[in-house]
């Protein structure tokens, strides 16, 4: 085991396109590097319970076993209500001990890594954290997950002690604060998108306008996220000019975040996994102080 214990790991969401990220992890995990805290939103949060638990095939299972279910998601559960990903399937009923991918709980005790994973306060615009204090049992981890994991219209919100929440992208979609308050100066980001890649700003968001209308901090963080995000990019860049950042992001993104197809999934992850493996001598160069 190598341990860098001042290095933040910090895992943006994307949801299905997380896949592919899921993959480079499980290269850094097979190469047994850990990592003091983890910070992550979203999809990542998937991520980051599996690295918690300390469960290298459940990375794989989470994305690729997981859309092979029939109660997986679709238009049909959609159309039921059940969100366009089936979330209270995917993140509580799956996980418990007899579900298609069950959260080690023996594991996650077993390992003392910090972490933060969030989501946005729907009727109060406000970020909310969760760390380890707030864990008390695999059924906390699934809903904790859920509540990072539920996209606007695509998923229901996700209650948890009377407060409603949404995908923690909306709050911070590269999710950095968390290790800087926390003072850590160096930090390993796996992305879920192309180096390139920037989100477009401008024009009236009609679709945040309406959820604007019912829930106005939900409409104002959806309409105003590709400015923030672009600002959060720009920073993570500063960080990597100073040597205080590696970010390792798909060479590729074969899939979107709405993926169903399995295949299409399971080619993301073994894409990112490949890259993992590909790109970890620079990793560990920078992991162990070396300018990458």
């Amino acid at each position: 085991m190598m341990l860098f214990d001042d290095v933040a790991l910090v895992l943006e969401g994307g949801g299905m396109r997380a896949a592919y990220s899921a993959g480079m992890v499980s290269a850094l995990m097979e190469a047994d590097l850990r990592f003091p805290f983890i910070a992550a939103v979203s999809a990542g949060g998937t991520i980051a319970s599996c690295l918690l638990s300390d469960d290298r095939p459940r990375l794989r299972a989470s994305f690729v076993t997981m859309a092979e279910e029939p109660d997986f998601g679709g238009l049909g559960h959609f159309l039921r209500g059940k969100g366009y990903f089936n979330a209270r399937y995917i993140y509580e009923d799956a996980c418990r001990p007899d579900g298609t991918i069950p959260f080690d709980w023996q594991g996650y005790l077993a390992n003392d890594t910090d972490f933060a994973i969030g989501a946005f306060t729907r009727d109060t615009g406000e970020a909310r954290w969760w760390t380890r204090k707030d864990v008390h049992s695999a059924e906390d981890m699934g809903r904790i997950v859920r509540a990072s994991s539920s996209l606007p219209i695509m998923m229901p919100a996700t209650w948890i002690g009377g407060t409603c929440y949404v995908d923690g992208g909306l709050s911070e979609s590269i999710p950095l604060s968390p290790a800087l308050v926390r003072s850590y100066k160096r930090f390993l980001i796996i992305r879920t998108q192309e180096a390139t890649y920037r989100k477009k700003e401008g024009g009236p968001a009609l679709l945040s306008r309406a959820v604007g209308l019912a829930y106005p901090h939900l409409g104002t963080a959806m309409r105003t996220r590709p400015a923030r995000y672009n600002r959060e990019l720009a920073y993570c860049h500063r960080l990597v000019d100073r040597g205080a950042a590696y970010m390792m992001h798909p060479a590729v993104m074969p899939v979107d975040r709405g993926e169903l197809d399995p295949e299409a999934i399971g080619q993301a992850f073994d894409l990112g996994l490949a890259q993992g493996r590909r790109d970890l001598p620079q990793v560990l160069a920078f992991l162990k102080g070396d300018r990458p």
